[in-house]
């Protein structure tokens, strides 16, 4: 069993016999977290988007009958 995360290369048992190893490990790692968090936030973003549009759609359609009237 080997820790690389490359398929194409045989690692060490831990990953840590080489230090660049262990050290892309520690990025792949890395970037997993930041592209998780990121996506989260992302979502957020999208659903405020949505809710302010909703807004201001009704918004403008209470105008519009206001002054329809």
């Amino acid at each position: 069993m080997s820790a690389s995360w490359d398929p194409d290369k045989e690692g060490s048992a831990l990953g840590a016999e080489d230090a660049g190893e262990f050290s892309e490990n520690m990025q792949i790692l890395g970037e997993g977290f930041r592209k998780a968090t990121l996506e989260e936030d992302y979502e957020k973003a999208l659903e405020a988007r949505n809710e302010r549009r909703k807004l201001l759609e009704a918004k403008e359609k209470k105008k519009t009958e206001l002054l329809n009237k």
